[in-house]
């Protein structure tokens, strides 16, 4: 069993190693942020790292499938996975975005630490977690350090807060009275800009609890404001399939060969793709001086 990592990012003195989390692991409580750490195999390092947001609706945290099993298939092709126990709104909208950006912060100043290149730092998102990392990718700052994810993949998103019979993520997030002006704040398609960074949909179009709809407005923004931007959708598959082999409902998901694939075929590609435009930039930069 690979080496994994416990970094309570409260306390980053105090980290250590741990088990791996079980297929099916959820988590009801999280009184502290932490990032469990799964390096990259050093025989196939590729430089790349991402923080992992599971989903669960603010209500909870599938660790398993959406966490610590994705991390552990990256870590294995050489993506450094680092997946972030978020703390619960419980009330407080605040505190997942706070932990976002603990956990990208720590990540880029600590990136030599664990074997990746700071620029090389991406974030994947899995449902509620799919929108924090929008929410990552669309509300960063860049002093005194970059937070700002290099590329982003999300997993059935919710994107939108608008108000809908369901609805838990926002109620979790933003309670059940969410006013209006909390309401735009946080429906991350509105916040895209050019700064967005390249991002992968995938999403399934049966999908009983987030409807494709929030992943096309975020798509539609991106490409908008010329983003870099690409949408798979799956025809079946429900909800929650994550890295695991069966969604929320307990049926088989078909398509996750594909998915890995697409996954990792896309990361590799677009750090190419954004390298070299950096390159042509900064020669660029030294011709024109």
């Amino acid at each position: 069993m690979e080496t994994i990592y416990r970094v309570p990012l409260w306390r980053t003195n105090d980290a250590a190693t741990m088990k791996q989390a079980v297929a099916d692991a959820i988590i009801t409580e999280s009184p502290e942020p932490e990032l469990h750490v799964f390096p990259a195999a050093p025989e196939k390092n590729t430089g790349i790292a991402v923080i992992i947001c599971p989903g669960g609706g603010y209500g909870i945290l599938a660790l398993g499938a959406e966490g610590h099993l994705c991390a552990a298939h990256l870590a294995s092709l050489g993506i450094t996975g680092m997946v972030l126990q978020y703390r619960l709104p419980k009330g407080n909208k605040n505190v997942p975005g706070e932990d976002m950006h603990s956990a990208m912060t720590y990540a880029r100043t600590h990136a030599c630490d664990w074997g990746f290149f700071a620029n090389m730092l991406g974030v994947i998102g899995f449902s509620a977690g799919g929108h924090l990392a929008a929410l990552a990718s669309t509300a960063f700052t860049e002093t005194p350090v970059n937070t700002r994810p290099d590329f982003s993949i999300l997993f059935y998103p919710v994107i939108s807060m608008e108000k809908r019979k369901r609805g838990m993520t926002r109620i979790n997030l933003l309670g059940r009275h969410a006013s209006e002006q909390d309401i735009e704040t946080y429906s991350c398609h509105t916040r895209v800009t050019q700064r967005t960074p390249p991002t992968l949909l995938l999403l399934c179009d049966d999908d009983p609890m987030v409807p494709s709809r929030h992943s096309i407005l975020y798509y539609e923004a991106l490409k908008q404001h010329n983003v870099q931007a690409s949408m798979h959708i799956f025809p079946e598959g429900g909800h929650a399939w994550g890295f695991g082999q069966k969604n929320a409902a307990g049926l088989a998901f078909r398509y996750g060969k594909e998915v890995r694939s697409l996954v990792t075929d896309w990361i590799q590609n677009t750090m190419k793709i954004t390298n070299f435009q950096q390159d042509q930039a900064m020669t660029s930069e030294r011709l024109l001086r």
